[in-house]
């Protein structure tokens, strides 16, 4: 059907690296659209859309590591939560000029966003955990200049 086209479609673009392509196989996934539900590939896929400077997987990774609830497999980490909403900001920051000349508006809040979702969850963190956090984070700017 045409749930099923739609997914090959973006499975195909995302084998080549788009990474808006990448994010949206998150969505089939996890909703078994087109596909079977595959928790483990959506995360696969959107992490590679985060990896690659996409704002809004990597605000969707914070989402899903800071969900109560989670999701199969995905256990709560505020590590990792504050980790990729530190990252969703920096990159917004980084990417500014480009998320407006491409027309993406909703990238440009997200920023705003993460910056409160990140401030909560410090407020329940240690300084330890804090430090982890902030640690990963320059390790994973190091790692995709």
């Amino acid at each position: 059907g045409e749930a099923t086209s739609v997914f090959n479609a973006c499975h195909s673009l995302a084998l080549r690296g788009d990474r808006r392509a990448q994010g949206f196989l998150e969505e089939l996934y996890l909703g078994g659209l087109g596909t079977k539900k595959d928790v483990e590939q959506g995360l696969h896929w959107l992490t590679e859309a985060a990896n690659q400077g996409d704002i809004l997987a990597m605000w969707e990774l914070g989402i899903h590591y800071g969900s109560l609830s989670g999701l199969q497999g995905m256990p709560q980490n505020r590590v990792r939560y504050y980790m990729w909403f530190t990252l969703a900001i920096a990159s917004s920051e980084k990417f500014h000029a480009k998320v407006r000349e491409f027309g993406e508006p909703e990238r440009l809040e997200v920023a705003g966003m993460a910056k409160v979702e990140r401030d909560k969850v410090a407020a329940t963190m240690t300084p330890e955990e804090i430090a982890t956090a902030e640690h990963d984070t320059a390790r994973w700017l190091k790692q995709h200049p």
